[in-house]
């Protein structure tokens, strides 16, 4: 359910900034880049106990990076200059939000 919303919040906003995105594809887009999160929480839900936590946060950094980057890329692309930072700052917050989940599995 919190998945769910944050995406239609970042979608909305996307395209209340006046981007030309439909909905469905913004949320494609926002689920296909959230592969590496699910991997890195994969990978520290079998072997957390296993690694330090100092190699877990840098595992998750590696995951929301690879995330965010991919993504805001495409979101970017899709709003205006003047508006790049407004429309990619949700996008940020979202991968954030989901990595400091899957670091404190």
């Amino acid at each position: 359910d919190v998945y769910k919303r944050q995406v239609h919040g970042v979608t909305l906003n996307a395209q209340f900034l006046g981007g030309k995105i439909s909905f469905f594809q913004s949320v494609c887009v926002l689920g296909y880049c959230v592969f590496p999160i699910n991997i890195v929480g994969l990978i520290v839900a079998l072997f957390g106990f296993i690694l330090p936590f100092w190699l877990r946060f840098l595992i998750v950094v590696g995951g929301f990076y690879w995330s965010t980057l991919a993504s805001t890329g495409f979101m970017a692309e899709l709003i205006s200059n003047d508006k790049k930072l407004l429309g990619v700052y949700p996008v940020f917050l979202f991968y954030l939000f989901l990595s400091w989940f899957v670091l404190i599995i």
